[in-house]
């Protein structure tokens, strides 16, 4: 069975051109006033961190899940997911430099503005330790050939995915 952390609901600390507004002022409909975080189209890398826990039924089995959309019909956005595990109890220190994985992947916008995407970016299961602390930047690079969406990036859901162990 799946389980997913939504990553976003905790503290949050962005670079510059990233901010929450509400999804109403870029959709076409005024209907939905939740916020939702905007990556600017700027040719730079631009990005959240944050910190989360792995849950205590974890078994492995991971990816990172994000939920997007943009109001560009053509085009493609590069995503870069960075982490840190901490596990242990006064074994190891928060505050070092480098990660444990560097994860990227791209995906395309769709042909219609405003549609929900989703890309999976795979994580390395056994980097991961019931109950250890891990600490993340996620971002659009916008410094990567591969971006090639001229608008926008709106990020709805960033989910923790993983295995656990209920029947």
């Amino acid at each position: 069975m799946y389980h997913e952390i939504n990553l976003l609901d905790g503290r949050i600390f962005t670079t510059a051109d990233v901010y929450q507004k509400p999804y109403a002022i870029d959709a076409t409909n005024d209907q939905w006033q939740h916020l939702v975080w905007a990556f600017k189209d700027s040719g730079t890398k631009v990005g959240l961190y944050g910190l989360t826990r792995v849950p205590q039924n974890f078994i492995g089995d991971t990816s990172l899940v994000v939920v997007w959309n943009t109001t560009a019909t053509t085009g493609v956005a590069a995503f870069e997911f960075r982490y840190r595990v901490v596990s242990g109890d006064d074994s190891a220190s928060l505050d070092q430099a480098g990660q444990t994985q560097l994860q990227t992947g791209t995906d395309s916008a769709s042909a219609t503005a405003n549609n929900q995407m989703q890309v999976s970016l795979s994580l390395t299961g056994s980097n991961f330790s019931v109950g250890a602390t891990v600490e993340w930047f996620f971002a659009r690079d916008g410094t990567s050939i591969g971006d090639t969406l001229a608008a926008d990036v709106l990020l709805h859901g960033l989910f923790f995915k993983y295995s656990d162990n209920t029947v």
